[in-house]
């Protein structure tokens, strides 16, 4: 997804394009990490300060 989005900002031409695909590629981005995070448990204590 994000490669067709950057592929998409490479070929526009127009100024306005390339800011609307940026704004859409790093939303891609948050949206991956995002997901990247509810996939693992959340660690609810310090493990270096027991």
């Amino acid at each position: 997804m994000l490669d067709k989005i950057a592929n998409a900002y490479y070929k526009a031409e127009s100024k306005e394009i390339k800011e609307m695909w940026k704004e859409k590629w790093y939303q891609g981005v948050k949206n991956v990490a995002r997901r990247y995070q509810e996939m693992y448990p959340k660690i609810t204590y310090d493990r270096l300060n027991k």
